[in-house]
C-alpha cells in the first residue's frame, strides 16, 4: 500500500472507531452498557444496551453496530481497486442493527454492574502488537465509567470481563429474536 493509501486508511480507521465508540443515537433512549470488539485485522463491533430515562416500564434496545473493516480494506489492495471508489475520501462501511430488549435481562444486568469490586490501579506489563483490544462503557449521560484491556482482562477485572460477555451475548441473542 503506497504511503497516501495508507494514509487514508489510517483517517477512514480513525472515523470508524470514532463512530463505534459514540454509540448509537436513538431519540428517547440513553445508552447505559457499551461493549467494543477491536480485533487487529477483522472486523470490529460494538454491543449497546440502551434505556429510556422517561418510562421505567419501557423495554430496552440492543444495538449492534459494525466496522467492516474486510469490506474497507480491500478497497485499498491497490491504486486501480482504489479509484473505483471515486476520488473523494472514503467513508467507512458501517452496519447497524437493532432490536428490542425487555427489562429484565437489563436490570439483572445493571446490578451486577453496580454491585462489581474491580482494583482501580492496574499493574500490566504485557504489551503486543496484534490480538484483540476491549472496551467497556457503563452508565451514560453525566456519568460513565470506561474499561479498556488488551486480549484477556486484567487480574481482578473478571467481573467486568464477565459483564462485558452478557452484553455481548443478550444483544446479539435480542437481535436474533426480532429477525
Amino acid at each position: 500500500m503506497e504511503q497516501e493509501q495508507a494514509d487514508e486508511f489510517r483517517r477512514l480507521q480513525s472515523d470508524a472507531l470514532v463512530r463505534l465508540r459514540a454509540g448509537v443515537n436513538r431519540e428517547g433512549y440513553l445508552g447505559k452498557f457499551r461493549a467494543i470488539v477491536l480485533p487487529s485485522f477483522e472486523d470490529c463491533h460494538a454491543y449497546e444496551i440502551l434505556l429510556s430515562p422517561r418510562s421505567a416500564d419501557a423495554p430496552g434496545v440492543a444495538a449492534r453496530t459494525v466496522w467492516r473493516r474486510s469490506i474497507d480494506v480491500e478497497k485499498f489492495r491497490d491504486p486501480v481497486a482504489r479509484l473505483k471508489h471515486g476520488l473523494g475520501p472514503l467513508e467507512p462501511t458501517i452496519e447497524e442493527v437493532q432490536a428490542g430488549l425487555p427489562l429484565e435481562p437489563i436490570t439483572k444486568l445493571l446490578s451486577k454492574a453496580g454491585a462489581a469490586t474491580i482494583p482501580a490501579c492496574i499493574v500490566h506489563h504485557g504489551f503486543g502488537v496484534d490480538g484483540t483490544s476491549y472496551e467497556l462503557v457503563l452508565g451514560g449521560g453525566f456519568v460513565e465509567a470506561h474499561f479498556k484491556w488488551w486480549c484477556d482482562a486484567p487480574t481482578g477485572w473478571e467481573p467486568i470481563s464477565t459483564i462485558f460477555g452478557e452484553i455481548k451475548t443478550l444483544v446479539d441473542n435480542a437481535i436474533v429474536a426480532g429477525s
